[in-house]
């Protein structure tokens, strides 16, 4: 008898999980806006996150820092308000599988008061690699090139990120 939200994306889709949110939160609240959205990160692995798209659908303005070897720029994002995206209370679901982007992007959520993190600590594995195919052979190197931070500035890539409840879930 609860009207919450309960997303798990598919981490094999990763490059489309901002439409195909889009498209649950719409068909959600279609029947009813939901009460609340609870957004499961804890299998979420990869370099290709899309942080950004992301944000926007939860998070408006500035929301952070984005890293690179050779510069930073500030992240802003313009929000989209899609079935109550914007306002609904946000819990994401983070564990020690969690890995890559989708641990910054939880991170900057967190930061600006806009989730609530459930979970367990993540990996440290936060990074977005440039990957270098290596000259007669099959093999590439990743190389560790682009971070986000969220407004608190928080370096993830040393200790990974903490929830502010922890459970063995």
């Amino acid at each position: 008898d609860t009207n919450i939200a309960y997303i798990v994306p598919d981490h094999n889709s990763v490059e489309t999980l901002p439409v195909d949110l889009a498209r649950s939160l719409r068909d959600l609240a279609a029947d009813k806006e939901p009460d609340g959205i609870i957004l499961d990160l804890r299998i979420m692995q990869g370099s290709t996150f899309p942080v950004i798209q992301m944000l926007s659908l939860f998070a408006n303005g500035s929301t952070g820092t984005r890293y690179t070897r050779g510069a930073q720029q500030k992240t802003e994002v313009s929000g989209k308000q899609i079935g109550g995206s914007q306002d609904l209370p946000l819990v994401i679901l983070i564990g020690d599988q969690t890995q890559g982007p989708a641990i910054s992007f939880a991170a900057m959520l967190q930061d600006l008061g806009r989730a609530r993190l459930v979970g367990v600590k993540t990996s440290a594995l936060v990074a977005e690699p440039t990957i270098v195919n290596l000259p007669n052979t099959s093999l590439q190197l990743a190389i560790p090139s682009v971070e986000y931070r969220g407004v608190k500035g928080r370096a993830l890539h040393r200790a990974g990120l903490i929830p502010d409840n922890d459970t063995q879930l």
